[in-house]
């Protein structure tokens, strides 16, 4: 009974060093000297939704209309990933730079092996100069905005856009996902864009077979109505 009990005690503890670290999903907002971070459920987030961020309101020389990030447990879950950055109406008076990143950290793959549908649309505005960056990371490690993977970096130009990209990456249990959106306005204007990566429905995986999956990446290119 004693040994027993040993291994029962043993196997609880292999079980809880084994589970994965859960943080809160997090947006962070930059623009020149000032950045406003968001976390779920705190007195800054404009919803109310457990897994969806909200902000409104001025970084540095922007004004954002609603910006969102959305994941676990509003969308996916652990063995579903499911990451959606949202920003509607992004406007500067004048030239500047806006990063917004959305994270989220106790996601889990299967044999370690990572397949993810990426997609993004919208409408940069028409100043000369004026861009959008968009990057996807991985990281091992479970931290929290980590980046220790770079599954995806694309650029878009001015007008309107949308991608869709399939992603692998290889990774050990727990991971975090980061979304980071980099705008910049060559002068004054308004840009809005949807950013989403999670797992491709089963129905999606059918279509393209495992064999489109096992290149890591496809591209498809073409025009969008504006967000």
């Amino acid at each position: 009974m004693k040994k027993l009990l040993t291994v029962l005690l043993a196997a609880g503890v292999m079980t809880t060093a084994a589970a994965p670290s859960f943080a809160t999903p997090t947006l962070r907002l930059t623009s020149g000297a000032v950045t406003k971070t968001v976390v779920d459920n705190a007195a800054n987030d404009a919803t109310e939704e457990s897994g969806v961020v909200g902000y409104m309101g001025s970084v540095g020389d922007f004004s954002l209309s609603v910006t969102t990030g959305v994941t676990k447990p509003y969308q996916g879950d652990e063995y579903n990933p499911y990451l959606d950055l949202n920003s509607l109406s992004g406007t500067s008076g004048k030239a500047g730079t806006l990063k917004l990143e959305f994270t989220e950290t106790g996601f889990l793959s299967i044999d370690n092996v990572l397949y993810l549908l990426s997609q993004i649309g919208g409408t940069i505005n028409n100043a000369n100069g004026s861009s959008l960056t968009y990057d996807v990371y991985a990281d091992a490690s479970n931290a929290a905005f980590g980046t220790g993977t770079q599954l995806l970096h694309a650029q878009y130009g001015t007008g309107a856009f949308s991608n869709t990209d399939f992603l692998k990456g290889d990774l050990t249990n727990p991971f975090s996902l980061t979304i980071v959106a980099t705008l910049t306005h060559g002068a004054g204007g308004t840009s809005s864009f949807d950013a989403f990566v999670g797992v491709p429905e089963p129905t999606t995986l059918g279509l393209l077979g495992i064999g489109v999956l096992a290149l890591g990446r496809t591209r498809k290119k073409h025009k969008s109505k504006s967000l």
